[in-house]
């Protein structure tokens, strides 16, 4: 089940019952998207300037074994449309 772990938030799950969307995914990170894939095979997706105006994300960082900056999902390929 996919993930969402914002910045300063708790990490809490998705519910859904079909993929992820585009549409979704960007509102989730607030904006265009980059996806990181993780050594388990799950991805990361990160608005792609996040660097230029978001803090760490302290959880997302330590997930990923690199500085992530703002709002992040967290799920598998196939969760996603």
């Amino acid at each position: 089940m996919a993930s969402y772990i914002p910045w300063d938030r708790p990490m809490r799950q998705i519910p859904s019952s079909t993929p992820l969307t585009l549409t979704e995914l960007q509102g989730y990170v607030g904006g265009f998207i980059r996806f990181i894939e993780l050594s388990c095979g799950d991805v990361m997706v990160v608005n792609e300037a996040g660097p230029a105006f978001a803090p760490v994300n302290h959880t997302a960082s330590g997930l990923a074994c690199q500085t992530i900056h703002g709002d992040v999902v967290l799920c598998s390929p196939e969760e996603i449309a």
